[in-house]
């Protein structure tokens, strides 16, 4: 299953789409390039989440960054259980 791009806005939102297409929708179209609290790519198949990463090439989103992200799925009670791809790409 492909990846899909996130971002989690600063108030903890978090924006998911599979629609990644170059030169028409990145990961700085969720927010029209405002500051975010972490960035990168989500795998989910079967409403469980499977992988998470920092890959975005417009954020560069530093490891703090992501540990906010996967702060923020574990408050919402989605298990860490996910495989953790760091490679930011």
């Amino acid at each position: 299953m492909a990846r899909a791009i996130f971002v989690m806005g600063e108030t903890g939102d978090i924006y998911i789409a599979n629609c990644h297409r170059m030169g028409q929708f990145h990961h700085s179209s969720f927010l029209a390039g405002g500051p975010v609290a972490a960035a990168g790519e989500i795998r989910i198949e079967t409403g469980v989440v499977k992988l998470l990463s920092r890959a975005s090439g417009h954020y560069e989103p530093t490891s703090a960054q992501f540990t906010q992200m996967m702060d923020r799925l574990r408050d919402q009670g989605i298990s860490a259980s996910y495989t953790i791809d760091d490679d930011v790409r």
